[in-house]
């Protein structure tokens, strides 16, 4: 995600002042930046900048918008609390540019239980350099695959199936899902109640017998006997429950009870987690852990569980401090198996010392909804999260998994917000384009493009060579330069008028000529 920039200029260009809590009185919430220190001037190669937020009786989030790569980490994410006032010093890391034309990205601190958040919106001008000129149209583009480069196996595709034993799919969504959009991972929510164990395996059956995909289970939290203080929210009363200590071996017993439970009733587990978001102070079912305290159950308990791999806890934000510890004892890497974590807020950035472990990463929750919070177009949106998608598997991550598919900023529609019930969705058909395609066990190799708006990932597996270009400019004709022959092709498109759609393509020897659609994420598989 490392690109080079030139200037750079900053305008904090909104504060917006609303009510949380007691009309007119001391309840009242507020978010100010008044600093941004060496904003204005960031130089080619970015770095580490600060921006000051005034706060007051409000919980924040620092969050911002696109995906385009300015922003390669944030911290904190979350700052401020609900009855009390301060300073906030937040750090963005900013990444460098390559690219020869502007972009920007807007900033935004937003209370956690209002509408209360301020914004400030940073510009870029283009890069400077030797590199060549790029254009926002399709006319004149290369894309060159190399098979013979090679980089990580793929693991999957997958999405959150429900909260426990609620909201679970039923049959028909799984097939959507599994068969038509090609997903290859479901995660699960344990139940910390034991006697709903029995519905879970009972709703997991149907889609495990079917298509045998990758199931991922993870723990909100243990029973609260186990915590302290004695409760399953991860945050009350302004107070963190952790696991205590003398619980952390039948905790241990507790998962591995769990998956040999799953695994005896015929639906085997692929992975199990220690904890969702370790290191975020929910006010719903969670638990906290330090990285010192995940560091030491990795190490002293982590054997015990044999009956699926064992997936760290998953970071609100991919955050890699809190990971370090684990993986740089011989002892705590070797019971982890997978490396887990969310991107809420920042952390989609390389995880060098995870790959040095031979560790597979997966992105396992997030999602995108803020075009229905601040009205604008979902189409955008979703050619963001596209992107997304893309970077993570660029960055040399091996899984994607979204959180609840069946919502109205998801793959199904709820029935809310203008969608229809069971209905697959535009987003859902744009993932598809990855999912339906892309296999698990397939490897991702070499490809380039020579134009900024077309981004590029390539995959090959089962004989086949797959190329996904999302085409973030106009309409055009292209050329994939494929290295070797091809015996055949075929390519499908979404854009927000068509759904996963025939477009035609024309092969050469080495080449293959397509015309891009606008605004669209294209497949195309040789």
């Amino acid at each position: 995600m490392k690109r080079l920039f030139s200037l750079f200029t900053l305008c904090v260009v909104l504060t917006v002042l609303f009510s949380c809590g007691k009309e007119g009185g001391s309840n009242s919430a507020s978010l100010k930046i008044i600093d941004s220190t060496a904003l204005s001037e960031i130089p080619a190669d970015g770095g580490s900048y600060t921006l000051i937020v005034d706060w007051t009786n409000c919980k924040f989030k620092v969050s911002y918008s696109g995906t385009n790569g300015m922003i390669s980490n944030i911290s904190p994410v979350y700052a401020g609390a609900s009855s009390s006032s301060g300073f906030a010093t937040i750090t963005l890391e900013i990444a460098a540019n390559s690219y020869k034309t502007t972009r920007s990205t807007t900033i935004r601190v937003q209370d956690t239980a209002s509408d209360t958040y301020a914004e400030c919106e940073i510009t870029q001008a283009a890069a400077t350099g030797s590199s060549s000129q790029t254009t926002t149209t399709t006319e004149g583009t290369k894309i060159s695959v190399d098979a013979s480069t090679t980089y990580q196996t793929i693991d999957g595709f997958g999405a959150m199936n429900g909260w426990g034993i609620y909201d679970c799919w039923d049959n028909s969504t799984v097939d959507k899902f599994y068969k038509t959009l090609g997903l290859s991972i479901m995660r699960i929510l344990i139940p910390h109640d034991e006697s709903q164990w029995s519905t879970l395996l009972s709703k997991c059956k149907y889609v495990y017998n079917t298509y045998g995909i990758k199931i991922l289970a993870t723990p909100w939290t243990m029973p609260a006997s186990w915590k302290d203080p004695e409760q399953t929210e991860a945050y009350k009363d302004n107070v963190k429950s952790y696991l205590k200590p003398e619980y952390y071996e039948e905790y241990a017993n507790y998962l591995e009870k769990f998956a040999a439970y799953m695994s005896k009733g015929g639906v085997p587990l692929y992975a199990i987690s220690m904890q969702n978001e370790p290191d975020w102070t929910a006010s719903y079912d969670g638990c906290i852990w330090t990285s010192t305290q995940m560091y030491t159950f990795l190490k002293n308990y982590g054997h015990i569980i044999k009956s699926a791999k064992l997936m760290t806890g998953e970071s609100l934000n991919m955050n890699q401090d809190f990971y370090k510890e684990s993986l740089n004892d011989a002892t705590a890497c070797a019971n982890i198996d997978i490396v887990g974590g969310h991107l809420y807020g920042s952390g989609l950035k390389k995880f060098s010392l995870a790959e040095s472990k031979g560790k597979p990463i997966w992105m396992t929750e997030h999602l995108l909804n803020e075009s229905w919070e601040n009205n604008t177009d979902h189409w955008a949106e979703t050619m963001e999260f596209v992107q997304e998608v893309a970077s993570c598997f660029k960055l040399g991550w091996n899984a994607y998994i979204y959180w609840w598919a069946v919502r109205y900023y998801g793959f199904i529609g709820d029935g809310t917000n203008d969608t229809i019930e069971g209905a697959i969705l535009p987003r859902g058909y744009a993932f598809g384009q990855f999912s339906k395609y892309i296999k698990p066990g397939y490897t991702r190799i070499e490809a380039t493009s020579n134009n900024e708006a077309i981004d590029v990932t390539a995959f090959s597996g089962d004989g086949k060579i797959v190329v996904v270009l999302i085409n973030t400019g106009k309409a055009g004709n292209i050329t994939v330069d494929l290295g070797t022959a091809a015996s055949g092709a075929s390519a499908t498109y979404t854009s927000s008028s068509a759904n996963n759609t025939y477009l035609k393509v024309t092969t050469n020897g080495n080449e293959a000529s397509l015309n891009l659609p606008a605004s669209s994420i294209i497949t195309l598989v040789l």
